[in-house]
């Protein structure tokens, strides 16, 4: 079963390969889902032997204001890996409750819509995927 937390701005701080990102959009900005607390039998490449594997993935969704600069830091990491290069990404949510969430071994797999300047456009959705997410409390 994967767990899902939300986060507001006003006690939690993120920072994406060593820089903070700012100017979330309203309200609950921010969610962490580990991929799963299950632990899984994954068979060898031979089918003799069975290894114990926990699914230690998950997802790091951030919202931010259209009017955001850590857009157009995200959206340099998107050209990095449609061009192939994929870096080693790393997204640190450190929340005011105390817990810290790490992905590393990132990329990121829902790419945030460009602004039209429409009034509807309150908010661009960045969503992490990670081969790592851990919680330190």
């Amino acid at each position: 079963m994967s767990r899902m937390d939300y986060y507001a701005q006003a006690l939690t701080a993120v920072v994406i390969d060593g820089v903070s990102a700012v100017d979330f959009a309203e309200g609950n900005c921010i969610s962490v889902e580990s991929g799963g607390e299950q632990a899984s039998l994954n068979k060898g490449a031979d089918g003799a032997k069975t290894s114990l594997a926990f699914d230690a993935t998950g997802k790091i969704t951030i919202r931010l204001k259209p009017t955001s600069t850590t857009n157009d830091q995200i959206a340099g990491i998107v050209t990095q890996q449609q061009s192939g290069t994929f870096p080693d990404l790393t997204v640190t949510v450190q929340a005011g409750s105390g817990e810290t969430h790490t992905g590393v071994g990132g990329s990121i797999v829902n790419i945030a819509p460009v602004s039209t300047g429409g009034a509807a456009m309150e908010q661009r959705e960045w969503v992490f995927q990670f081969e790592t997410l851990t919680t330190d409390s």
